[in-house]
Order: structure tokens, then sequence, then C-alpha cells
């Protein structure tokens, strides 16, 4: 009976030893189906690393925590907004026409405060919300956030380094990045883009994207 408590014994023994083992890696499939942890993206340290915005968190204007790969998908314009800026009001009349335009197609928009430009979104929340009721803004507000600087927060960090891989900041609100159905960058466009040529090739992508 002791002999084969012993045999048991041991069998255990090397029953675990094999699972560390095969887990070392984080790899294995068996590692896998024992939901041994994984090597999990940190998008604080390593945004720089993403391939996709889909890999990124960030907090809505009411304070949530939204995983971007719930726009999976969708095809994204992400901006920077603020509401005493020159350009404010013909900015926010053309986001809301596109989204009116596309949304049933798949558009969403992405709009992100920002108080780094002259101090021209110092409001809270609350009073940016109630500010863009006026435009009947239905697409997504996100919290305030930087975009540039070592606070920015990771995503734009990010989008920042996708126009010809090159580290480019971004210079006034507005700044405009087309995301695919993927996650991936298309393009950038900058803050004045509600006339002319910007804005018949946004047009023209957005449109390239849909027939895809």
């Amino acid at each position: 009976m002791i002999e084969m408590l012993y045999v048991i014994l041991l069998m255990m023994i090397f029953i675990t030893r094999t699972s560390a083992d095969l887990c070392e890696n984080g790899k294995d499939d068996h590692c896998m189906a024992l939901d041994c942890p994984q090597n999990s993206f940190n998008q604080e340290i390593n945004w720089n690393t993403a391939s996709t915005i889909h890999q990124f968190n960030a907090k809505d204007i009411y304070g949530v925590d939204i995983p971007l790969k719930k726009y999976n998908g969708s095809v994204l314009i992400i901006v920077n907004v603020a509401s005493q800026c020159g350009l404010t009001d013909s900015n926010y009349k053309k986001l809301v026409e596109f989204y009116e335009k596309y949304r049933n197609k798949g558009l969403k928009i992405l709009a992100f405060p920002s108080n780094q430009f002259w101090n021209q979104e110092p409001g809270t929340c609350d009073e940016i919300l109630n500010f863009v009721k006026r435009y009947n803004v239905k697409f997504d507000m996100f919290g305030k956030i930087d975009i540039n600087g070592k606070n920015a927060h990771p995503l734009w960090k990010w989008l920042t380094t996708q126009k010809d891989n090159a580290t480019v900041d971004i210079t006034w609100n507005f700044t405009k990045f087309i995301i695919d159905r993927d996650g991936k960058f298309v393009e950038r466009f900058d803050p004045s883009f509600i006339t002319g040529s910007d804005l018949i090739l946004m047009e023209k992508i957005l449109n390239e994207i849909f027939l895809e």
C-alpha cells in the first residue's frame, strides 16, 4: 500500500513539473489549455509595439474604460476636439454631417477633448457634453486627455507615429485620423479639412474603404 502511494506521488510530481516546463514559453497549446498567464499588452509601456488601435483602451466622457476592440469592423475617424477654438463650429458641423452620411455604412467617430492648445477646452466633461448638444452630436465622446508630450494618452502617442513612420506631434485642434475596419492607420488630416482637396481626399478614402 505504501509503495503504491509512493508511486502515485512520484507520478504527480512528474506531471506538475512537465506542465510547468510546457508553460515556460507562454505559447504552448498545453499551456493555453491550462490557462497559464500570457504576456499581456500594457499600453502605457508597449504602445509603440501596437499594430492596431484595437489593442488600446480609453475612458469615455463618462469615465468608463472602453476597450477599443469594440470598434472592430467599423471605419473610424479619430479627432481631437475643443470647444473654444476658431475651428470649433465648422469642424463640429462637418463631423456631424460626415457621421450622418456614413454611419449606416459603418463609420464611427471618436472625439477626444484636449486643452493643450491655448486652453481652448477648459471645461469639465459635463460642460463639454452640454456644449456639444448644440450640434446634436451622436458620435462617441471620450474624456479629456493630453495628446502631445510625455503625458499623452498612449493611443495618441501611437497615432502620431503612423504617418510615414515618423513621429509628428499634433499641431492644433481637430487633427483627424482615418482607421480601417481592422484598426489600422490609413491617413492623417490636419485641422483645416472643411473645404478643398483634403475634404475630397477624405471622402474618397472613406468610400474606398466602404467598398472593400
